[in-house]
């Protein structure tokens, strides 16, 4: 058997020892993850039919104004994507951007929700690193969501430019400061720099977890859980969880288009479920003296 092999047998005996250790801290923490997948179904859901009636009745604005100027749609929206610029033109040019706008929001609430999904999976097979990084792209996510409402056409360009190497470069380079400011607003920083430096690059916080030095040598352990430290895997399974906390919070600003009542009722029922937890980690599992606490949920 290759040492793939055994980690892919590792990943399916890891997963239902990962419950447990969740469980035996308190059952509730299972239930917040499931909580916060349905969070993010249910506000997609809101999402797809809120931007759906928006879009139905933007085009429709397309279709009136391409018939004042005796236009097909499509050849109005080829005049949109050209230099000429009067009212006419110009009120299309801001309806077309709106649709764009909401069609780069869906898709990145989609991956916001994957990056969860993608960060569960990889906490029950016992790999902490990976969890870093999908803080790190969600952070990334949901200041994106807000950038596109301060700078609309951020949109349209994060579609085409992302596409290829350069592009995405470039788009970075550019909004970098202001997704920055973003996540400072937003509470975000600290999730984004704990997953810069434990995931994006080589750097020794991708290595403390899962390192091993003994008398028979040096060995980096696939599986980065001590299990006689089970209040370390916790902390970072509720530093995850935190995160979910403060996105859902910045949702009612990055999103504003999109408000749900019932969904923020299950919002704040989840913020408090989350507190809770934290607290309890605190009490059973207090960090030494001198040691930073994790970033948490403000």
């Amino acid at each position: 058997m290759t040492s793939i092999d055994e980690l892919i047998r590792a990943d399916s005996t890891n997963t239902p020892i990962a419950l447990d250790l969740l469980r035996a801290f308190d059952p509730a923490t299972t239930a917040a993850f499931e909580t916060a997948d349905g969070l993010f179904a249910a506000f997609n859901r809101c999402a797809a039919e809120r931007y759906s009636r928006h879009d139905a009745a933007d085009d429709q604005r397309l279709v009136t104004l391409a018939s004042g100027l005796s236009l097909s749609r499509d050849e109005l929206i080829a005049r949109i994507r050209s230099d000429e610029s009067f009212p006419a033109i110009e009120e299309a040019r801001t309806a077309w951007g709106a649709m764009g706008a909401r069609y780069s929001k869906k898709i990145v609430l989609l991956l916001l929700s994957r990056y969860f999904r993608w960060g569960v999976a990889d906490l029950l097979r016992l790999r902490i690193t990976p969890v870093l990084g999908y803080g790190r792209l969600q952070a990334e996510a949901c200041a994106l969501l807000r950038l596109f409402v301060d700078e609309p056409c951020r949109a349209d360009e994060w579609q085409r430019t992302s596409l290829t190497e350069g592009g995405g470069r470039r788009f970075f380079n550019e909004t970098r400061g202001t997704l920055r400011t973003i996540m400072d607003r937003y509470h975000l920083s600290g999730f984004y720099e704990r997953g810069s430096a434990s995931s994006q690059h080589v750097r020794m916080g991708s290595a403390v977890s899962g390192l091993s030095i003994t008398d028979d040598g040096m060995q980096l352990r696939d599986q980065e859980v001590d299990p006689e430290n089970p209040g370390a895997y916790i902390r970072q399974a509720l530093w995850f969880l935190g995160i979910q906390v403060t996105i859902f919070v910045n949702f009612l600003d990055a999103v504003q288009e999109v408000q749900c009542d019932e969904w923020q009722d299950s919002c704040r029922t989840f913020n408090e479920q989350w507190a809770r937890l934290w607290r309890l980690l605190e009490e059973r599992y207090p960090l030494d003296e001198g040691v930073a606490n994790e970033p948490s949920a403000e």
